[in-house]
């Protein structure tokens, strides 16, 4: 009430609000409806509804001291854990190809369907406000860090391509094995185009359980690991899938494997 933020409150399902979004989520063949849930359920952590325009007035009070005191403010962005403050996280980025990087000070959320991202540059009182339904909140940091640099002068960083959906199809249309050879063509070309961090192969790995096509995800998991053998969570992955497939010997040496790679992996 303070801030007239009046598109903002504590939801649940009986509530009649005008242009209220619907929660998505992206398969790799299409988009399906998000799993159903009560929104006067998740409390603090998933039950406010708000606006970007809302959001941005909560962002310009911060700068003030009309909603919370110096004090209060100082608690909030001084890293505790890490860089972590109360409920915000606290870094330096770079800002485009520069070396001079910027504090952002951020908050991100998901939940069924929806996910969202608010970052201050607080030196450079710039905000990037990203309110999402279709729980795609993997590109949300790539997309802030590119509007950062165009507001400062840099150029953005082009668009990827999905690489797992694109392997995700010609799983579908072939087989694992054609599908796993398309994936090392792309990557022995290094095309901009296509997106191969981690997560790519990993949430492939995770829909192809999702299907129940248990044996496809483990050659997909073994593929990530080839590609990041430095890494604890695709030894995790796959070590799960082998536990899904009886396979426990297997599946124990890759919980082994991962805990060996990142001793901080606490799944």
């Amino acid at each position: 009430k303070p801030l007239a933020m009046k598109d903002s409150g504590y939801d649940n399902h009986a509530a009649i609000l005008a242009k209220r979004a619907s929660g998505y989520e992206k398969r790799p063949n299409g988009l399906i409806n998000a799993p159903y849930l009560d929104m006067s359920l998740p409390y603090a952590a998933g039950s406010l509804y708000s606006t970007v325009d809302d959001l941005l007035k909560w962002d310009q009070a911060l700068y003030q001291s009309t909603m919370l005191s110096e004090e209060s403010k100082r608690l909030m962005f001084t890293p505790g854990l890490e860089n972590y403050g109360y409920g915000f996280d606290i870094t330096d980025i770079k800002i485009g190809q520069t070396q001079e990087k910027t504090k952002v000070i951020s908050h991100s959320g998901g939940i069924n369907g929806f996910s969202s991202l608010l970052s201050r540059a607080v030196e450079k009182k710039q905000t990037v406000i990203i309110l999402d339904n279709v729980g795609l909140g993997q590109y949300h940091y790539p997309i802030t860090t590119s509007i950062i640099a165009l507001l400062n002068g840099q150029p953005a960083a082009a668009p990827q391509k999905s690489v797992g959906e694109h392997v995700y199809k010609a799983i579908l249309e072939r087989n694992v094995s054609s599908a796993i050879a398309e994936y090392r063509k792309l990557k022995t070309a290094n095309s901009p185009e296509f997106d191969f961090t981690e997560s790519q192969l990993n949430s492939l790995g995770y829909e192809l359980i999702r299907v129940n096509r248990v044996l496809d995800a483990i050659e997909i998991f073994k593929l990530n690991v080839e590609m990041f053998p430095n890494s604890g969570n695709p030894y995790d992955s796959l070590g799960e899938a082998y536990l899904l497939n009886k396979q426990d010997d297997l599946g124990l040496l890759n919980y082994k494997k991962a805990l060996e790679v990142d001793p901080t992996n606490v799944n």
